[in-house]
């Protein structure tokens, strides 16, 4: 399927666009907030603002957006929450269970097709009471595949229809696209025989291009060719998703279809023709063009201790291999001579390496997070200790079991780097050594605490089992 440029900023631009469309949106939510609230709550009602964001962004991607609404006012880095779209989605549609007759053990795939991309998830249902509790039960998957791809399609079909009218006019576009957005892209449920009529306001009637009354008669087969490309990447994702699930501990039991492009019945019909011989049930829960808004504010409801939310994610998959990069002692007998690099500060042979403490597939969660430890020294006296810098990789190579020990062996991407700002630590609070070369060190041994959350990661520093907090990180 063939992929638009939507003509998106570029560099600055696109921070500077990003941050004045969160500040105006900010702007009018308060406005709104205010006008609807006596004075006397809406003034001293504290206000928490949590950022959706689609599963196939990179970390890079969620760190800009974060970014952009900190300077837009909403919020500073420890209190602006990030969730994954489709996580949010999940929230809000497995909450309606009753409607379901979901039991322990059921697996169901939420599938968030939105506007710009179309997030997969995976859950099996591990308790229904007291409240819902899920695991992800395989890997989430996605694409940018979402409903826009459906609007330009739709403007290359009619300028390819129209262009040769002696009559035709660039902006004769709008009113035919906003009609496609608004009703016809919404409506159709897959006939052939439909037909709609689309507004071209000012130009001639023309039957040779299908124009009567300044209005195009679009044909339900056309409707058809342009759904078709867009939909079949849907469903790919879908039958990849059902196929990646283990189902030896049960099977795939329903697909609930939910964001903007889920409420389309012709997408929805198509879900349930590859689900039907595999007895899976397609259900369209409640509110579902607003699931990820709706299942984002319950989700912070229920961080923020107000009220309990009605799902409670145990564990997540990892999409992808994490680990860090670092230099160790040259061992022969387990290195391969090749990887061998000389090391002048530390007068010794040495390897670069990579140490994986996340593989793809591996549950995840933010109440268990990873402590990596480091040690480092520096020679007494000093003023202060410096910072040090980790950098943390990912490996998602589809080709490969496992994700590679050294930096020649697969296709291995720097995530961020990050500063470990061990000035934090007292230095009253560090033992010393004596070393063979006469000099007396400081010993410092720390540990890199690692959370995995919805759609972040965050990165701290600890020692001697106190949290010195987030450290800095660079993504790439």
């Amino acid at each position: 399927m063939a992929r638009y440029n939507v003509g998106q900023p570029r560099g600055n631009e696109f921070r500077e666009s990003a941050d004045d469309y969160l500040s105006a949106l900010r702007a009018h939510f308060e406005a709104v907030f205010g006008n609807n609230l006596p004075a006397s709550i809406s003034s001293t009602t504290p206000l928490e603002y949590i950022l959706t964001v689609p599963a196939v962004w990179s970390e890079a991607a969620v760190e800009k957006t974060r970014r952009c609404a900190e300077e837009a006012g909403m919020g500073e880095e420890s209190t602006l929450r990030t969730v994954s779209e489709p996580e949010a989605a999940a929230v809000h549609a497995l909450g309606h269970n009753t409607l379901y007759n979901f039991s322990v053990g059921d697996t169901v795939v939420v599938c968030d097709a939105g506007g710009g991309t179309v997030d997969l998830i995976t859950y099996r249902i591990t308790a229904l009471q007291p409240v819902l509790r899920v695991t992800e039960a395989a890997p989430g998957r996605g694409d940018c595949c979402g409903s826009t791809l459906l609007n330009h399609r739709f403007d290359s079909f009619l300028r390819n229809k129209l262009s040769s009218h002696p009559e035709w006019r660039e902006e004769m576009l709008d009113e035919a696209l906003a009609s496609f957005e608004r009703q016809i892209k919404r409506n159709f449920n897959g006939s052939a025989e439909s037909v709609y009529h689309i507004p071209i306001p000012g130009i001639l009637e023309s039957p040779r291009h299908d124009i009567s009354s300044a209005r195009y008669c679009l044909k339900g087969s056309d409707l058809i060719d342009i759904f078709e490309p867009v939909i079949e990447e849907v469903l790919k994702l879908v039958q990849q998703q059902i196929t990646a699930t283990d189902t030896t501990k049960g099977e795939v039991k329903a697909v609930l279809m939910v964001g903007g492009f889920g409420e389309s019945s012709y997408l929805r019909e198509r879900v349930r023709q590859i689900c039907a011989p595999h007895k899976i049930q397609v259900y369209k829960p409640p509110h579902a063009w607003t699931a990820v808004v709706r299942g984002a504010v319950m989700k912070g409801l229920a961080e923020a201790g107000s009220r309990n939310t009605a799902l409670h994610v145990m564990g997540r998959q990892a999409r992808k291999n994490i680990g860090t990069e670092s230099a160790k002692p040259y061992d022969p007998a387990i290195h391969p001579i090749k990887q061998r690099i000389w090391s002048a500060a530390n007068n010794r042979y040495e390897v670069n390496t990579y140490d994986w403490f996340i593989k793809k597939g591996d549950t995840v969660s933010e109440k268990k997070p990873f402590l990596l430890p480091y040690h480092s020294e520096y020679r007494v006296p000093a003023d202060h200790l410096g910072n040090i810098k980790i950098t943390i990789v990912k490996c998602s190579d589809p080709e490969r079991t496992d994700p590679p020990t050294f930096a020649d062996e697969g296709a291995v991407k720097t995530i961020a780097n990050l500063q470990i700002p061990l000035t934090r630590i007292r230095m009253s609070s560090l033992k010393t050594r004596a070393a063979e070369d006469g000099n007396e060190y400081y010993i410092v041994d720390f540990s890199l605490r690692v959370t995995c959350h919805s759609s972040e990661t965050v990165y701290e520093l600890v020692h001697k089992r106190q949290n010195y907090g987030r450290v800095s990180a660079e993504y790439v």
